[in-house]
């Protein structure tokens, strides 16, 4: 299997009201040591994530940012050091 070299991204470049968000094709991005990546198959959206989006965090974020840290879904590539996934296992969890 040959994955694409991009993948679909709802990112926010500036804080500001729901139309803040945008849809984009990103660069896939490579795991590093201790990550993965994983192909989501759904993910959340919570009350902080509007305080994140109209720039009302209690912490710093960099921009450009995606919103939804919950997620399940399938691992497709795993980084340096990383045993207790494999490519294929279904997964879940919090980004951040």
């Amino acid at each position: 299997m040959t994955m694409s070299k991009t993948m679909k991204a709802y990112r926010v470049h500036a804080f500001g009201p729901p139309q803040a968000i945008v849809a984009e094709e990103i660069e896939r991005p490579v795991p590093g040591e201790g990550e993965v990546l994983v192909k989501v198959k759904a993910s959340g959206v919570g009350p902080w994530d509007g305080w994140i989006r109209s720039g009302h965090s209690a912490l710093p974020q960099p921009l450009p940012l995606t919103l939804g840290s919950d997620l399940s879904g399938i691992v497709e590539a795993v980084g340096p050091d990383v045993k207790h996934v494999a490519p294929g296992d279904a997964v879940y969890g919090v980004t951040n």
